[in-house]
């Protein structure tokens, strides 16, 4: 059996198993090259050292050593539980003469208010461009922008426009060559029968 210990510093005990291979283990992770460089360890690496050297030092004299499963923590993602829109904020752009701005015009006087009636969050601003094609820009909670021209475009084209720069996350476009890609590695690891506690193997 094992016995709990708090150590400085620490808000939770620790088990140290109580057999000759732990004692010496830690005792050399304590001893050996710390104190030469004059200043203690943190006690997760005397921990984890030990650790190491307890199994090897059980896998030499026994034949046996102990598997254990990595501790990791998921990170949150946006969407996981709560969403915030990344999009904070959509310029339109037009020219009151120029032909290649009448959809825009149109989207404008039609489909515009509706559009920014049904999201709140984000701010919605409309400016001429004289001389120049319309544009529609969106601004992002990460600094980034996007812009789209939509020269000569019907106003429901233009609104496909506006929902595709809402729904955007400011991101760089990025090539996958994976049908499933995480930032997250799993938190179980990879299964194994000896994962758990410990096994002896």
């Amino acid at each position: 059996m094992g016995k709990f210990v708090v150590q400085p510093g620490q808000s939770s005990p620790v088990v140290q198993p109580a057999n000759p291979a732990w004692k010496l283990a830690l005792w050399i992770a304590s001893a050996s090259g710390f104190r030469a460089k004059k200043f203690p360890a943190p006690w997760s690496l005397k921990q984890s050292l030990a650790i190491q050297i307890s199994n090897w030092i059980l896998y030499v004299t026994q034949g046996t050593m102990t598997i254990q499963a990595l501790k990791t923590v998921s990170k949150g993602q946006n969407g996981l539980g709560s969403f915030i829109l990344q999009c904070k904020k959509l310029d339109f752009h037009y020219c009151d003469w120029a032909g290649s701005s009448k959809g825009m015009n149109g989207f404008i006087k039609s489909q515009l208010p509706k559009f920014a009636k049904s999201h709140p969050q984000i701010e919605f601003s409309v400016s001429p461009r004289p001389s120049k094609h319309p544009m529609i820009v969106g601004h992002y909670i990460n600094g980034r922008q996007k812009s789209i021209c939509v020269r000569n475009m019907e106003p429901l084209e233009i609104l496909k426009k506006a929902e595709l720069l809402r729904d955007a996350s400011g991101e760089k476009l990025k090539k996958t060559n994976k049908p499933v890609t995480s930032i997250n590695p799993s938190v179980r690891g990879v299964w194994s029968p000896y994962h758990g506690n410990g096994m002896a193997v």
